[in-house]
């Protein structure tokens, strides 16, 4: 869709130079891809002069693409055919990487496939990539890239941020080794998606600085400035600042005060739509000077200098709230930007750039995303009439170098357009004239056209810091870039000289009259070497031999072809030797312990024999003296000093003896030891003295155990010797646990194994003796008729022997309590079993009755039985492990009786009727209210309500069955209205009917008012009636008028249709 914006007369005015004509659409034939979800990275990777496009998205048709496409000079492109990985929803990055000054790429998305990737390409400098294989690179898309200096050190790392294949939102960066190789730093930042991180120098201090906006991994929105303090660690500020997803941004110096601002559009957490302008107050906090920009989301920013005047526009596109946008706003000064109308494409999910593809020196405007219906790719040429001239380089330039570090300063430049104040600064500085292989400049050294369309490496700052250079000489040049990115040439070549400096190490101390080392300096490096105490030691050598034998300062001097004269010194102090003091020549009984010390516990101490070295290490060292020998010490102080010592020991004659051979008995035995002939003997065990000054000693055996006996001579020397008293282990007897077993069974006795320890074979003996066939077996067999103890004695091979007890108990007889039959009337149910049904074990018992099916609780003594026919039940009985007993039952069903009773019948108040049973024996009717006999067959029934009887009928095996009638007690009359009196005995005559009439008269009369019967009598009137004469003389046909009256027995009056009406005679 097409749109055009139109402002008010003011705007109009304020902007007519900048409105529509100024941009021509040249998008036909570009050879540009039609894209959406698209990412745009703009850089002249060949070299030629123009610049080339590096584009990624999906096409209308879903396919995805990453291309790289070279500039043809006439706003036309072509594709490269270098191949790179086809990804969208990520993000491009043209950077020198490995300072050749020839753009490296950076790509990051997901594939077709959904696969994240993050890679690096290395420009070859032929117009091919090759890609670096980095291993422990974070692979991500809705990502973000931010490639910069972070650490000072010459060579550009890369942040990458975004979601990984986890799912988890990171941001590490990927520090640059300088040797195509990259390790991962993990920075604290938080890990972020959907958004966008910008590198720049907030705070003017040459270390680059972080803006950083999208979404964590709790999903909340973030918005951070994150102040660069070297080593890769960066402070978060305390900002105001918006926290937005979706988020795009992008920075300059928009007011030209030297300070970097930044514009930002995004979503926050609570879905407004925000598009801002934040001025950097130079004092670290950021002003948003509320520029009334349309906020979006999913969308792009960037600036730059469209109408030439030297100040940053700004262009945006994405979604709005209701529409797609693609934004132009003029900065008119004074923090008020306008937007221009433009008509253009309105597009979101895409980027939006300022480059100037047509190589006119005018920022033209590519824009590329999805429109309503379809992917664009556009592309504006930018027409204004105002043709800028390149900034000049700063004119001065200095540097100050500390070791291995160096500041390199210059003063501003100057342009026609920008303001002096808004410039940023890009720098070379190389091993060489003509390279800038430590900081590569993306710039042509020989004209000053800059590779990339941006911002210089420095940004606004006139200085630079550069760490851990190696020494060496230097050769560095500056130059400006104005806010279209027109880039002067560069300075004049200035060089500087690095000097690493030399160390000695640190002052220290040793032994006096040894030598102290050193050395330094290489290749033509003169190195002369003098000490305090002797002035020069040594001229124009490597290497130093000094004798310590009192406190010195030693230095050095070194001067290299480079001009470097660096100097170093050290003090070196000597140490005293230990003491040492060994005792005076000595003679000791042969075998003694000779305990030796010396030094302090500082020292450590080796010792000596004839025979060499004893023990190291050690203030304290004993040793057995058998024959004659020259024992010496030798002592290291803790700082490494050594001093020695030596001592003499003789040997006197022991009192020999020996006792015999090693014994073994079995456990809790007892054995006697005797030693004679000298002048005192001891007897010991490992842990304690025995028995002192006694020839002999008796020893029970409970463990194996060792004997020590000590002899005395004359001399006072003594001689010991051991035996060792095995005990034999005794045999394990297991008899088993005491059991139960059934009535009337047997039982195998002896667990298994039935003897273990001691020593095998085995004999085996069962008591008391008369209850086993052989009480020799192992495992024998009995048939106790009682409960009973049995013991087991096991003897060993040595005779060793030991008991276990085994309590047999007898389980007794079951007996079942079952009668053989049992009568039930059908229908109904019986219990089966007895009271109890089982008893005599001591344990449960288990029931099982079957069948089952007419059963209820069929595993219960007494189940509750329903059979249909005659039925035999099974009863099995378990308990213990014992064989189960069986009964049997038979449960014999008896037939009832047809019982049915009269039909129901209704009756007046204060009649009787007569009811009758049939089908059974006897009877007997309830209620029995109301009834004459209630045990008759045929009872007579007097009820004054109305009432229903059930008879139960029994017949001649005590079998009931039942039915019931009901007796309706009311008062009840009816007339009928016609009969027909021609003797076909139905309906002959003309009566009434009812229930409960006590008395009632009858009138009727003809149609002229003449009586022609006339009756008080009930029976006449209710059983006989008027047959339809008169005096003998049958009536004519016709209608005749009837009146009645009378009571019903309980007192009331007879009321029916107002006690007359018609009755119709029809012969």
């Amino acid at each position: 869709m097409l749109k055009t914006i139109t402002k008010s007369i003011i705007v109009f005015l304020i902007s007519s130079s900048l409105n529509a004509q100024n941009f021509e659409e040249t998008t036909i034939g570009s050879g540009l891809p039609e894209l959406g979800n698209s990412n745009m990275a703009w850089g002249d990777y060949d070299r030629d002069g123009d610049y080339d496009v590096l584009i990624s998205g999906i096409d209308d048709l879903t396919n995805v693409n990453c291309c790289l496409f070279k500039n043809n000079g006439d706003t036309t492109f072509t594709n490269s055919g270098v191949v790179f990985s086809q990804i969208y929803q990520g993000d491009l990055l043209f950077i020198d990487f490995n300072n050749d000054n020839f753009l490296d790429i950076a790509v990051s998305g997901k594939t077709e496939e959904n696969l994240k990737i993050t890679e690096l390409y290395s420009n070859n400098g032929d117009g091919s990539f090759s890609k670096l294989l980095i291993a422990d690179i974070d692979s991500v898309f809705n990502s973000s890239f931010a490639g910069a200096d972070f650490d000072n050190d010459g060579d550009i790392d890369l942040l990458i941020s975004g979601t990984d294949n986890s799912d988890t939102r990171i941001c590490s960066i990927l520090r640059n080794n300088g040797n195509n190789t990259f390790q991962k730093i993990n920075i604290d930042i938080e890990g972020i998606s959907n958004g966008s991180i910008q590198p720049a120098d907030f705070n003017n201090d040459a270390e680059i600085d972080l803006l950083v906006f999208g979404i964590n991994n709790i999903n909340q929105r973030v918005g951070n400035i994150y102040l660069n303090d070297g080593n890769f660690n960066f402070i978060k500020q305390n900002n105001v600042l918006p926290e937005l997803a979706y988020a795009s941004s992008d920075v300059g110096d928009y007011n030209q005060d030297g300070f970097i601002d930044f514009a930002v559009t995004g979503m926050n957490q609570s879905g407004t739509l925000v598009s801002e302008i934040f001025k950097n107050n130079g004092n670290g906090t950021y002003t948003n000077i509320n520029a009334g920009l349309i906020g979006l989301y999913q969308s792009s920013s960037k600036w730059g200098d469209y109408d030439n005047d030297g100040d940053l526009d700004l262009i945006l596109c994405g979604f709005g709230d209701s529409e797609r946008y693609s934004l132009l706003y003029n900065n008119t000064g004074n923090d008020v930007f306008s937007e221009v109308t433009v008509v253009w494409e309105d597009v979101a999910q895409g980027e939006i750039s300022f480059v100037d593809f047509d190589n006119d020196n005018k920022s033209d405007i590519v824009v590329s995303g999805f429109a309503v219906s379809e992917a664009k790719t556009l592309l504006y040429r930018n027409l204004t009439n105002v043709l800028p001239e390149n900034p000049t380089a700063p004119a001065e330039t200095n540097y100050e170098t500390f070791d291995n570090t160096v500041t390199l300063k210059w003063n501003k430049g100057n342009d026609n357009q920008t303001q002096n104040s808004g410039l940023t600064y890009n720098i070379s500085v190389g091993t060489s004239i003509s390279n800038g292989d430590i900081v590569s400049p993306g710039s042509d050294l020989s004209n000053g056209f800059k590779y990339l369309p941006y911002q210089g490496n420095c940004f606004t700052d006139t200085f630079t810091i550069i760490n851990n250079l190696p020494e060496g000489k230097y050769y560095w040049q500056v130059q400006s870039v104005d806010n279209g990115f027109l880039a002067s040439d560069f300075s004049q070549i200035d060089s500087f000289i690095v000097c690493e400096p030399v160390n000695l190490g640190n002052d220290t101390s040793i032994c006096i009259n040894d030598t102290l080392k050193l050395s330094l300096g290489e290749g033509t490096d003169v190195v002369n070497w003098y000490s305090v105490k002797q002035g020069l030691l040594l001229s124009n050598n490597f290497n130093l031999n000094f004798t310590v034998t009192q406190t010195d300062t030693v230095w050095a001097e070194l001067s290299n072809d480079l001009g470097c004269f660096k100097t170093d010194s050290i003090t070196v102090t000597p140490i005293a030797l230990p003491e040492i003091n060994l005792p005076a020549d000595t003679s000791v009984c042969k075998g003694t312990l000779l305990t030796l010390e010396t030094g302090t516990e500082l020292d450590s101490v080796n010792w000596y024999s004839n025979e060499g070295l004893l023990a190291e290490n050690m203030l304290s060292f004993s040793i057995q003296i058998n024959s004659p020998d020259t024992l010496w010490a030798e002592v290291f102080s803790e700082l490494g000093c050594v001093n020695t010592d030596t001592v003499a020991a003789d040997t006197l004659t022991l009192p020999y003896f020996s006792l015999r051979q090693d014994t073994a008995a079995c456990y809790s035995d007892f054995i006697e030891f005797s030693v004679t002939g000298f002048d005192s003997v001891n007897w010991y065990s490992l842990y304690e003295l025995l028995l002192p000054n006694s020839e002999n000693i008796t020893r029970e055996i409970l463990q194996n155990d060792t004997l020590i006996c000590e002899t005395f001579n004359s001399l006072s020397c003594s001689y010991t010797d051991t035996i060792i008293s095995f005990v034999r282990d005794l045999p394990v007897a297991n008899t088993g646990n005491d059991t139960i077993i059934c009535f009337n069974t047997g039982i195998t006795l002896g667990a298994n194994p039935v003897a273990t320890g001691g020593t095998p074979p085995y004999i085996f003996l069962w008591q008391p003796e008369e209850d086993f066939v052989n009480s020799s077996e192992e495992h024998p067999e009995i048939f106790p008729e009682e409960s009973r103890r049995y013991i087991l004695t096991v003897t060993d091979y040595y005779n060793c022997n030991d008991d276990d007890t085994i309590y047999v108990s007898i389980n007794p007889e079951t007996i079942l309590d079952v009668p053989d039959n049992l009568d039930v009337c059908a229908n109904q149910s019986v219990i089966l079993g007895g009271n109890p049904t089982a008893t005599g074990s001591l344990f449960p018992y288990s029931f099982n009755w079957t069948p089952d099916n007419s059963l209820i609780g069929a595993d219960n003594p007494n189940p509750s039985a329903q059979p249909e026919d005659t039925t035999q039940y099974r009863l099995i009985v378990s308990t213990y492990f014992c064989n189960p007993d069986t009964a049997y039952v038979t449960v014999n069903v008896k037939p009832l009786p047809e019982v049915s009773a009269s039909e129901d019948v209704t009756i007046g108040f204060g009649e009787s009727v007569i009811i009758e049973a049939k089908g059974a024996v006897t009877y007997n009717w309830y209620p029995d209210l109301y009834l004459d006999d209630n045990t008759s067959q045929s009872p007579e029934a007097s009820p004054k309500e109305t009432i229903t009887y059930t008879v139960i009928g029994t017949n001649e095996v005590n079998c009931s069955n039942s039915d019931s009638l009901t007796i309706t007690v009311k008062n009840d009359i009816f007339i009928p209205d016609l009969f027909s009196p021609d003797n076909d005995g139905n309906n002959d005559t003309f009566k009434i009917y009812g229930k409960g009439i006590k008395d009632i008269y009858l009138k009727i009369f003809d149609k002229n008012g003449n009586v022609v019967f006339e009756s008080n009598d009930k029976n006449y009137i209710m059983n006989t009636g008027w047959d339809g004469t008169k005096k003998g003389l049958l009536l004519p046909d016709g209608a005749y008028i009837w009146i009645i009256g009378g009571t019903y027995n309980d007192g009331s009056i007879i009321r029916y249709k107002g006690n007359r009406g018609t009755v119709f005679l029809i012969k």
